[in-house]
């Protein structure tokens, strides 16, 4: 059986959450911000999956252990950097074989991939940029100096939800910023698309990508912009109709995914990372985000969606099984 080690870790904040306590210290089990679920995805009759944990204020000198290969589950450069730095390090000892190396998760960051991505044929990715305002008067000027204009979406680097968003849309509703900590923390502001289809609503469209290549994950219809997994109970859950549009979608995908997605994995090469976007009636991708952290497991099963999960798992057990024969 191959041995994968898998580094996750704690973020730079010193905070994780509790999301199981029986009482019984052994089983607690605790969620770490910036490290995704790729092992569930693991076979565990093919492979032994053994933990390792990086990033705290006092981290010790780390040995990993010895293993065929290595499943980085450390996924958000905002949130992890401490981490990410850490196993970058232990990787200069080791000849091992790694699944999203350190190097290119750093280049994963939204401003990055704007960056990367803008003005790539068939995507179209709204500009964004990084801001740290002390309070919220810099904000406009911030936002002029980087050539952004209302309206514009304002959420805190790190975070991956739908529910810490706010769409500025006038100065009128800065006051609506002061939810938010001023105190050095970044920021980004990302230009708003309207993206609604001729129907009046909004589809968010999850993808993953898989050592270039493409597999479909779900489909959300909303009558909102802000699509995130509670959004499906809204529309989805008790409509044939759109639940048939979902699954039209996960049985044939646009045609032109493929070719756009390896483009996309050509200026990015990771082994594995998710996109959120919507695609358009011309063929084009709006990318929302695109990054190593999206959840592939989770949540209440959806019988029909099975299929499409299933050949997400076989592609990503065979690029472990590709990736440890590289040794």
């Amino acid at each position: 059986m191959l041995k994968v080690l898998n580094p996750i870790g704690t973020p730079d904040s010193g905070r994780a959450t509790v999301i199981w306590n029986n009482g019984d210290p052994r089983q607690i089990r605790i969620n770490f911000a910036g490290t995704n679920s790729l092992v569930s995805l693991i076979d565990p009759q093919q492979y032994d999956v053994i933990p390792m944990t990086f990033g705290g204020q006092h981290p010790k000198q780390l040995v990993p252990e010895k293993a065929d290969v290595i499943v980085n589950s450390l996924c958000d450069p905002d949130t992890n950097a401490v981490a990410l730095h850490q196993l970058e390090k232990a990787l200069e000892r080791l000849a091992i074989p790694v699944i999203n190396p350190p190097d290119l998760t750093f280049q994963t960051t939204r401003e990055q991939t704007y960056a990367r991505l803008h003005g790539t044929r068939g995507l179209i990715v709204p500009k964004t940029v990084r801001l740290a305002p002390r309070k919220l008067a810099e904000i406009p000027g911030l936002i002029a100096e980087h050539g952004l204009e209302y309206p514009y979406i304002f959420r805190s680097a790190g975070e991956h939800g739908g529910g810490g968003m706010v769409l500025v849309e006038s100065e009128k509703q800065l006051p609506e910023l002061e939810r938010f900590a001023f105190d050095g923390r970044d920021f980004y502001a990302i230009a708003f698309r309207d993206f609604r289809d001729e129907d009046g609503l909004y589809r968010k469209y999850r993808l993953v990508v898989i050592d270039g290549c493409v597999y479909p994950r779900h489909l959300i219809v909303s009558k909102s912009w802000n699509i995130h997994s509670e959004t499906r109970e809204e529309m989805m859950n008790d409509s044939a109709a759109r639940q048939q549009e979902e699954i039209a979608f996960l049985a044939a995908p646009p045609a032109q995914l493929e070719a756009t997605c390896r483009h996309i994995h050509e200026k990015l090469p990771l082994d594995f990372f998710g996109i959120d976007c919507h695609l358009d009636a011309e063929g084009n991708m709006f990318i929302f985000e695109l990054n190593t952290c999206m959840r592939i497991v989770g949540g209440t099963p959806i019988p029909y969606q099975e299929a499409a999960l299933d050949a997400i798992k076989t592609a990503f057990n065979a690029l472990i099984t590709r990736k440890a024969a590289q040794a």
